[in-house]
């Protein structure tokens, strides 16, 4: 069974079946001398006085039961709905009273009619409201499912760059690590780490003895020692820079000092043949600087 399906009544009568109980139990009060509709009608108008609204509303339904011509309990029943501010029903009952012969004041429906048109309006309004919130709640789940997976982008993105930049700093380690360590190597192998002793010529092997008279007036001999002719530094080519030896010098040093880098140090050695091939050197020197 469906819920469009009727639901059956095949429930077995009780009594005789005849659709006529209401008929019955107002011949019932009436033959034993009680006004039924009187005495519902007076309690339902005592308990509508005393705010009792829904049971004068059970009285009255009763008696119209009982009587559904008593244009007095339509009244009355219209105004317990009207207290309720259930509108369509108070109008209803005051169709009913003016059915059953009475005149109804069309203040009172009028004020009924007022109250049940604002009623929709602010039922309408109220649906409108609840409509445009529902679609406010829409847009905002919609705002922010788009801003859950912008901030899922972004961190992905800041993820990316924060793996680069770790990378990058990896990279700029290992670089710098190995810069230093080849300059390390160029200072400790460079050209001074074991300075090389020149071999003389066969024709310096002996030194030179001369005679005191010899020298010029500014030199100066040690008493007791025989005087050694120092062989002379050749002149500098016209144009060509000197550069005179220091303490700790070496001639990779001195090729970085007066080039800028210490790889010339051999140009160096071949532009100064007082070297005689060798790499030692002696503080005072002049050296020629190509």
């Amino acid at each position: 069974m469906t819920a469009l399906d009727p639901i059956p009544f095949d429930e077995a009568p009780r009594g005789t079946g005849t659709p006529h109980g209401v008929k019955g139990i107002a011949s019932v009060l009436d033959s034993h001398g009680v006004d039924a509709s009187s005495d519902l009608y007076d309690e339902a108008v005592v308990l509508a006085r005393q705010g009792h609204l829904g049971r004068a509303r059970d009285r009255l339904r009763m008696l119209l039961c009982l009587d559904p011509h008593d244009a007095a309990a339509h009244l009355l029943l219209a105004k317990v709905f009207g207290s309720q501010q259930r509108w369509s029903d108070a109008i209803k009952e005051l169709d009913g009273a003016q059915a059953c012969g009475m005149r109804v004041d069309p203040t009172l429906r009028g004020r009924f009619e007022a109250a049940r048109d604002a009623s929709r309006d602010d039922a309408a309004r109220s649906e409108r409201i609840t409509a445009r919130t529902a679609g406010e709640v829409k847009a905002l789940r919609e705002e922010a499912r788009r801003l859950r997976a912008e901030n899922t982008r972004l961190e992905r993105i800041a993820k990316e760059e924060t793996d680069k930049a770790r990378l990058w700093m990896s990279a700029t380690t290992v670089a710098a690590f190995i810069g230093l360590f080849g300059l390390g190597m160029t200072l400790a192998f460079g050209g001074d780490s074991a300075p090389e002793t020149p071999e003389l010529s066969p024709e310096l092997d002996t030194p030179v003895v001369i005679a005191p008279d010899a020298l010029g007036p500014d030199a100066q001999v040690t008493p007791g020692a025989d005087p050694v002719l120092t062989p002379p530094t050749p002149a500098a080519p016209t144009g060509a820079r000197t550069y005179t030896v220091r303490s700790g010098d070496s001639l990779a040093g001195i090729s970085g000092k007066v080039y800028g880098t210490e790889a010339r140090w051999k140009e160096l050695q071949d532009a100064n043949p007082s070297l005689n091939g060798g790499i030692a050197l002696q503080p005072g020197m002049e050296l020629v600087v190509p």
